[in-house]
């Protein structure tokens, strides 16, 4: 009898030269979770469970969720369709309406998040970022997470109202990433931080025509090449899209 869910945990086993126990242990299972789903014991394991050997098998968790449902015998879902879930990394943090350094933490350093799926980017690989500070409170305050996509990815510039990730040349030759809200005004391209505090409240407004926006990733939060040479690269550029977020009460 075909095991969807097996196949591809099997799968990913290999491909991470990792046992069943070996993985099971890791993601703070049972020894045997695994092999049970394997024999077929174990057809609709818990979510939290698929959740965890999700983070272990370094898989988007719809990867195994969506294997679920497909498992033989497993218990007919209630008519209400569930909301589907998926895995994000946040890989650093940044100030909204601050310059920071932009540089991304360590993979080891990477923590997983389950959010709801977005059918708006199929396919398309989001990241997330902590905000620190009071500089964008009125949207973000301290301790949000933001979840992103690359404007590269999408394929369209900004648009007005959005929140976006913003890159700048740092002095010490880096780049440093801020979080703004874009508007679009008289046909300038202006990025406004929305804070309580007086001394975040004045907006940068970009030169030129058209919205700057980086295209290939590197290792600066994922997001920015070097436009070609060095001394291509504009001085502030928008770079990512701000489509989710989680915020304390």
């Amino acid at each position: 009898m075909e095991n969807l869910l097996a196949d591809r945990i099997n799968a990913r086993l290999k491909a991470l030269g990792l046992s069943a126990r070996g993985a099971a242990v890791k993601a703070g299972l049972h020894p045997d979770a695994i092999r049970s789903i394997q024999r077929g014991k174990s057809l609709n394991p818990r979510s939290s469970n698929v959740a965890a050997l999700a983070r272990v098998l370094e898989v988007p968790l719809e990867y195994l969720t969506d294997a679920v449902r497909e498992v033989p015998g497993a218990p007919t879902p209630s008519r209400r369709p569930a909301i589907p879930l998926a895995m994000v990394f946040v890989r650093s943090a940044l100030q909204g309406g601050v310059w920071r350094d932009s540089l991304e933490w360590p993979g080891t350093d990477w923590y997983a998040l389950t959010v709801p799926g977005d059918s708006r980017w199929p396919g398309i690989e989001r990241f997330a970022l902590e905000v620190h500070g009071s500089s964008m409170d009125r949207l973000y305050p301290a301790g949000s997470i933001v979840i992103c996509v690359r404007f590269s990815d999408i394929g369209r510039e900004p648009q007005s109202g959005e929140k976006v990730i913003c890159l700048r040349r740092a002095s010490s030759g880096g780049y440093e990433a801020t979080l703004k809200e874009y508007q679009l005004d008289k046909g300038r391209h202006v990025l406004w931080p929305r804070s309580s505090d007086p001394d975040f409240q004045q907006p940068i407004i970009l030169p030129g025509p058209q919205v700057p926006i980086v295209g290939a990733k590197t290792q600066t939060l994922g997001l920015v090449d070097a436009f070609g040479a060095e001394s291509a690269f504009p001085e502030i550029v928008v770079s990512a899209l701000v489509t989710q977020s989680i915020k304390p009460e």
